[in-house]
């Protein structure tokens, strides 16, 4: 399931399913499966990518100016 948000955080919705990919991973991994942290880290990557590609490309805000 961590690998599916980390998907969807690169795509679309980086923050709300970064941390949702990476809290999913680490849980996985505190119940014994073994790619727990592997996609853990792969949905920190992606909220990372996701953050940059929407930032450099699209030349979309993170944080909203106030004018």
């Amino acid at each position: 399931m961590a690998f599916v948000f980390a998907v969807i955080a690169l795509l679309f919705f980086p923050i709300i399913f970064g941390v949702l990919g990476i809290a999913a991973g680490l849980y996985g991994s505190k119940k014994g499966e073994p790619l727990g942290n592997w996609s853990a880290v792969a949905a920190l990557f992606a909220l990372l990518a996701g953050l940059a590609i929407r930032v450099f490309f699209f030349d979309a805000d993170i944080i909203p100016s106030q004018n």
